[in-house]
């Protein structure tokens, strides 16, 4: 369900921190179990400098935390970061949407997040688009999820956006907006259909720090995708080799080349985290 507004409201997400400090201290500095309307303070930079170095300080393995209740307090937050699904932004066209109306919503996360202090945080926003692309202001949209570098904790957004071909110049549109609207130090990452990274040149211009190639789920490219990876070919965009991602329900692609150690791996799973599940697949993270 989405909620419509006037301007987008600005809610975030329970994030639950168990720390491993005296009460009095927790008291004052975790404020765990209660919902925070995070201070705006950051300040906003348009540059670029200095942000594939902070893409490669992320840990090198990254959880993702749908929309639903997370305790991930087994971690161990030096080597495992969580990049939580912050907010979902639903896009609807002018002509089907009620009249008066924004011409997009904002859901914002509702369920609890149990995180061990010290996590590494991303930020990651979901758009659901059923609009013409030149229907839409990308700078209302690029507002909508700029505010996610303002919570304390959050060292990067993702977006999380499968567009199709003719979608393609509104999200690089958003993107260039979205950048001049962040902090110049804060990393951009967005997740990218396999496809995009192995045939496709039009992530090059995108200022991204990160994009990750989406290892599953690849549907009629599945077994081409594959074959291809197995047979020696890397991703043709540089910004795919960063990073992977890979499901726990799906066996990952045989890699040939020694260059995918030690990409940073993106985890997802259908259902709650669990420590067994997620030991499972830390095991076959090439080191």
């Amino acid at each position: 369900m989405y909620e419509k507004f006037g301007r987008p409201r600005r809610f975030f997400p329970y994030i639950l921190v168990t720390c491993g400090i005296p009460v009095c201290v927790l008291g004052l500095i975790c404020l765990c179990g209660f919902p925070v309307r995070w201070s705006l303070a950051h300040s906003r930079n348009s540059g670029h400098g200095g942000n594939r170095e902070r893409i490669h300080a992320l840990p090198p393995v990254m959880l993702w935390a749908w929309e639903r209740p997370e305790d991930l307090r087994f971690i161990d937050p030096r080597e495992t970061g969580v990049a939580y699904l912050a907010e979902t932004i639903n896009i609807e066209s002018p002509r089907t949407r009620v009249a008066g109306t924004e011409p997009f919503a904002v859901q914002t996360r509702r369920q609890p997040l149990h995180i061990p202090a010290g996590t590494t945080l991303m930020a990651v926003a979901r758009i659901e688009m059923r609009a013409a692309p030149d229907e839409i202001d990308t700078s209302l949209i690029a507002d909508a999820i700029a505010h996610l570098a303002e919570i304390p904790g959050v060292a990067g957004i993702q977006i999380d956006f499968d567009a199709t071909v003719s979608q393609r110049d509104f999200y690089a549109g958003l993107l260039r907006e979205l950048r001049k609207k962040i902090p110049t130090e804060m990393p951009l990452s967005i997740t990218a259909l396999a496809s995009w990274c192995l045939g496709d040149a039009w992530l090059d211009g995108l200022p991204v720090d990160e994009a990750v190639p989406m290892l599953f789920q690849m549907g009629v490219d599945d077994s081409d995708i594959r074959w291809r990876l197995a047979h020696g070919e890397d991703f043709r965009s540089p910004v795919c080799r960063e990073s992977e991602g890979l499901s726990t329900d799906e066996a990952a692609p045989v890699f040939s080349q020694e260059q995918f150690r030690g990409r940073r791996i993106y985890f997802f799973d259908r259902q709650p985290w669990t420590a067994a599940v997620f030991h499972d697949a830390a095991k076959g993270v090439r080191k």
